[in-house]
């Protein structure tokens, strides 16, 4: 019997965003950051070592706002608190819906304002 040895699928690079990624997030969040509704941002990994993003509210607390996590090939959108938003297997479409969240928040906040004043 002869053996025949089958190269192992390649994996995603484990822990670390790929700089195009990491990119495309960060420049669709600028809004955003430069606007005041986010303090920052940092990058860690998940239990099993995938990466993630977090999108940090403003000072002293820098609390989570949002997460986006990319277990596999799924891209994956938290609340500061880990609840599931969105999931998708594109990474422009889930930025594009964390931006949308954080806007809608953002007038909610205001109308909430609005109303009490």
């Amino acid at each position: 019997m002869k053996i025949i040895a089958f190269p192992s699928k390649a994996q995603p690079e484990g822990g670390s965003w790929p700089a195009t990624e990491l990119n495309e997030i960060v420049e669709t969040l600028a809004p955003q950051l430069s606007g005041g509704e986010a303090g920052g941002w940092d990058v860690g990994v998940t239990e099993i070592g995938d990466p993630q993003f977090y999108l940090l509210g403003p000072p002293p607390r820098d609390e989570c706002i949002l997460c986006i996590s990319r277990l596999s090939r799924v891209y994956v959108l938290e609340d500061g608190a880990g609840k599931v938003l969105f999931e998708h297997n594109s990474l422009a479409v889930l930025v594009e819906q964390a931006r949308a969240l954080l806007q809608q928040a953002k007038s909610q906040i205001v109308a909430r304002a609005t109303v009490l004043w």
